[in-house]
């Protein structure tokens, strides 16, 4: 018995990490994904009635320290971008304190990104793309 606990256990921990990729340095995430707007794919969250909804993480925005950043979205209905939140970076990526929320950027060996958002116990997954907008 303890056998078939011990294997259904290490399958489920296999299947649970299977396709994550890997978490961006803060080095990686400044050179890689922010000043970029990004989509998401598959985030229903992002649906607001709107259309598409691209947003950026600019560090070049001035905002009050401990903030790194803003985090600006546009809509394909909007004329301009508005803000979202504040970010900070963090060891695994961003923390947002208007959300309370972290979000971990993830990139997979194809070049695939996935942006992780983490509040408390639970968390969403969304592949995201370029903008389509621009």
């Amino acid at each position: 018995m303890r056998g078939i606990t011990k294997y259904i256990l290490s399958l489920l921990l296999f299947v649970a990490c299977r396709g994550d990729g890997e978490v961006l340095s803060t080095a990686e995430l400044r050179h890689e994904f922010e000043n970029v707007w990004w989509e998401a794919v598959d985030n229903p969250f992002t649906e607001d009635g709107e259309g598409v909804m691209c947003i950026i993480f600019s560090p070049d925005e001035e905002v009050d320290p401990p903030a790194d950043g803003n985090v600006l979205y546009y809509t394909e209905n909007a004329l301009w971008s508005a803000t979202l939140s504040a970010f900070e970076r963090v060891n695994d990526g961003y923390y947002l304190p208007y959300y309370d929320v972290d979000v971990e950027i993830l990139a997979d060996d194809d070049g695939t990104y996935t942006a992780k958002v983490k509040s408390g116990l639970f968390s969403q997954k969304s592949e995201i793309i370029p903008c389509s907008l621009l």
